[in-house]
């Protein structure tokens, strides 16, 4: 029985890059879907698609954490922001600048910590609506929290001006605030105030606080106003609602976002005309969806639209609102035609309206990275870069930045810059395994494999670069091993358990399935993990409409294939199936299409194409072109005829005998074989597996 392509599994191992791989939890036939996944199908998936089994590579939300580590601070290396990203990424903005530290809480309750936090990021929030000025973002910011670090040497790592530094004091109703605006070139201070206030009144202090903090700076600095702050709430429990739940949701653990969306909702309750609760709900409801397989597509997309429509009734169209209808769009636009339009339109509104907001330029980057149009790659990198210089420290924006990078053919940059996040945040374990991942995409699969033994038992990657790695050796006992020693706690675990399933079902039963998954539309895409067993017994009309149940515009007359790079494989079965149908002309013109897609796109480094468009020439009826780039493909490195599922493809039937493509996979298997020992000895060495070569 062939090989799984190893790609199957490409995107749900990155975290990052707008929310990281979707991790697509299974369920028994014999166990009901809990209420908590929400799930349509209470039945076993037991197939693969042939790249991937979720929607999107990438994260869409920055959900920020401390940076560097303790282990960074403890070697007395916290000077790491200009490192962080590429020279040319920080020093290029002009504009006044100020950042907003986390405010100190001085309450004698430590668990007001969320009111004093929550209060500096509204300050940064209302600061960053102000024309002409740029304010660090949230993350960069509040990696400060807790350190004793000079205001000066702050400033030179943020790449600010200005910053602002304070105190709260909660106690029952009452709250006193200390602010002070530091010039940070020369610690000179530009302004201070203490307030003293009621809860009821703290949206006005928030607005004395900024407009006295930007008449202080406009002195000398600015030429433009600052902006009135949006409407708020006058309900102060509402408020205070609202600010555990944007506490709850950066803790990035599933429980506490699920707690914050309850948060949210509570919030909007106590006052249904505070549309800020309804706007980050609708983000985190969509967050839920793609980090954490929380609920269906369809649920979590009408519960965003319904809030956002809510914020839009209430007048409530903030840059905030469009980044967040953008995203919403960007979900959909996935699987139904005519919504990437509509995505884009929302960012650019979104940027227009703030030119700080920091999530608008991640979100709209990804979108231009998977709309196929490639006349958008420089602004695509553009829009990182102004999202890094926003918030150097930014994890979203650093991982996609260099899986940019990567899929834009600058693969050395990406290497570097990948490491260099690796280096200087080893606790942060996607870092660590994307290089990993790096090197597994580039055929150096020893250091991939030494990268992976590294990784914690629990973490995806390290059982993902593995078990690619031995896709590509062709050794599926090798395979069976490993997940017998994948650990119930580690988040690969249920995903190994379908790859065993999947390699066990015999062909009635895959066919069951797929009638099953065909009563109802599959947003989720489930059906789409059936098509390579199903495309090993030639169920061509099968595999035909379970892609097109998952993905709509595929069936359209003229198919639509915009979307994520790990789509490719879903693209190419459709292809296949079509082709084999007899669609001539519609097959033909899906294999332009893709041509069209992949063009510019290198062969190897993450989200590279690898042999793709060999089945696209064949379909074409132009072998030559199919064996000049199967010979392409070779020379770049690629490694993955058997781990990628080419040995038994049937568009690789009237090719596999010729002798120039014998000569190439003679030159696959040598290389594999110069690795060999070093990878199964690292593996064995590890407990990955037990078996030898």
């Amino acid at each position: 029985m062939a090989l799984f392509p190893a790609l199957v599994t490409f995107a749900w191992m990155f975290e990052f890059t707008p929310v990281g791989l979707r991790f697509t939890r299974q369920v028994s036939i014999k166990e009901s879907i809990t209420s908590r996944t929400g799930r349509k199908i209470d039945f076993v998936i037991i197939g693969l698609l042939s790249l991937a089994l979720t929607f999107f590579a990438y994260q869409y939300f920055q959900i920020p954490d401390p940076l560097p580590t303790e282990t960074d601070r403890i070697a007395g290396n916290t000077s790491l922001i200009q490192t962080r990203v590429a020279p040319s990424v920080v020093d290029e903005d002009t504009r006044p600048s100020v950042a907003v530290l986390a405010f100190v809480n001085m309450s004698s309750d430590k668990e007001n910590e969320y009111f004093s936090d929550g209060l500096s990021e509204e300050l940064l929030n209302v600061l960053a609506k102000t024309k002409g000025l740029r304010v660090a973002g949230r993350t960069s910011s509040f990696f400060y929290k807790g350190k004793n670090k000079n205001l000066t040497e702050i400033g030179k790592e943020l790449n600010v001006d200005n910053i602002l530094e304070g105190s709260v004091r909660k106690s029952g109703n009452q709250v006193r605030i200390t602010a002070q605006l530091v010039s940070a070139g020369d610690g000179f201070h530009l302004w201070s105030d203490t307030f003293d206030r009621e809860i009821d009144d703290i949206f006005a202090v928030q607005d004395e606080i900024s407009s006295q903090v930007v008449m202080a700076m406009k002195i000398a600095l600015l030429t433009d106003g600052v902006m009135v702050a949006d409407r708020r709430t006058n309900n102060s429990e509402a408020y205070d609602v609202y600010l555990r739940a944007k506490n709850a949701l950066y803790s990035r653990q599933f429980d506490a976002v699920l707690h914050a969306m309850d948060l949210y909702q509570l919030s909007s309750s106590l006052d249904p005309e505070y549309a800020t609760p309804r706007i980050e709900h609708a983000a985190a409801r969509l967050i839920a969806y793609n980090n954490n397989n929380y609920g269906t597509l369809d649920e979590a997309s009408s519960i965003a639209k319904a809030e956002l429509d809510k914020a839009k009734s209430l007048g409530f169209e903030t840059s905030d609102y469009y980044a967040t209808l953008g995203l919403y769009h960007n979900h959909m636009g996935y699987v139904y035609p005519g919504h990437f339009v509509k995505a884009e339109a929302a960012y650019l509104k979104a940027i227009a309206v703030n030119e700080n907001n920091v999530n608008a330029y991640i979100w709209y980057s990804t979108l231009l990275r998977e709309s196929g149009d490639h006349n958008n790659d420089e602004k695509e990198i553009q829009l990182l870069e102004t999202a890094l210089r926003l918030d150097p420290l930014n994890r979203v924006a650093n991982g996609n930045y260099g899986v940019s990078l990567s899929q834009h053919g600058r693969l050395e940059e990406a290497e570097s810059h990948l490491k260099r996040l690796a280096h200087l945040d080893p606790e942060y374990h996607t870092y660590q395994g994307n290089v990993g991942i790096h090197y597994l995409t580039s055929v150096r699969l020893e250091e991939a494999i030494e990268i992976a033994v590294k990784l914690p038992s629990t973490d995806r990657q390290k059982a993902y670069i593995a078990s690619t790695t031995l896709f590509n050796y062709n050794d599926i006992d090798a395979v069976l091993d490993l997940i017998n020693q994948v650990p119930v706690e580690s988040e690969a675990y249920e995903y190994m358990q379908l790859l065993e399933t999947t390699w066990n079902a015999p062909r009635v039963e895959l066919i069951a399935e797929a009638k099953v998954h065909l009563l109802q539309t599959d947003e989720e895409a489930y059906g789409l993990i059936l098509i390579n067993r199903l495309m090993q017994y030639g169920e061509y009309d099968v595999i035909r409409r379970l892609v097109e149940n998952a993905l709509p515009k595929m069936a359209l007359v003229d198919p639509d294939v915009a979307g994520a790079r790990y789509l490719d494989g879903s693209r190419t079965a459709y292809l296949t199936a079509i082709y084999k149908l007899g669609q001539t002309e519609r097959s033909k013109l899906l294999a332009k299409k893709i041509l069209a897609f992949n063009a510019g796109v290198p062969h190897m480094g993450i989200g590279g194409k690898g042999a793709a468009d060999v089945l696209c020439y064949q379909v074409l009826g132009q072998s030559e072109k199919a064996i000049q780039e199967f010979l392409a493909v070779t020379r770049a490195g690629w490694l993955g005829y058997y781990g990628d599922g080419y040995k038994d493809h049937p568009l690789m039937d009237e090719l596999r005998d010729e002798p120039r493509i014998l000569g190439a996979i003679k030159k696959i298997e040598d290389e594999l074989n110069r690795q060999k020992e070093a990878v199964y000895e690292k593996l064995n060495r590890h407990n990955l597996i037990s078996s030898s070569i």
